[in-house]
């Protein structure tokens, strides 16, 4: 898998610009995990290039974990702010998608270990 490649796409799911470099170590795990689950050896350039989609959006989905939490309401008075999905459920939205429309390239329990809550 090309983690310069994924790197690039997790740049664009998450706004970064070009020169930002301090998650390189988020898309080398994101790649080993996604190495570790991928249920087939043999892969199509294709299948590649969907492997490496989702470990972007895996990425994105631990960069949107490490953050802090975001406002997501604010009250003044009269005035009240809500805002929409944040970047963590983009995320794990995301996540949960490519993971779905990829999953004859991942596991094969159909389980994958989020989170506890």
């Amino acid at each position: 898998m090309d983690t310069a490649a994924v790197y690039e796409r997790f740049r664009e799911l998450a706004g970064l610009g070009e020169e930002e470099t301090r998650f390189v170590s988020l898309a080398n795990d994101a790649c080993r995990y996604i190495e570790s689950i991928k249920s087939k050896r043999e892969l199509s350039e294709s299948d590649e290039k969907r492997l490496e989609l989702l470990a972007a959006a895996y990425t994105f989905r631990l960069f949107s974990m490490c953050g802090s939490e975001e406002l997501r309401s604010f009250v003044a008075g009269d005035v009240r702010i809500t805002s929409s999905a944040g970047v963590r459920e983009k995320a794990e939205s995301l996540w949960n998608a490519l993971s779905a429309e990829n999953s004859d390239l991942i596991g094969g329990s159909g389980f994958l270990f989020g989170r506890v809550m």
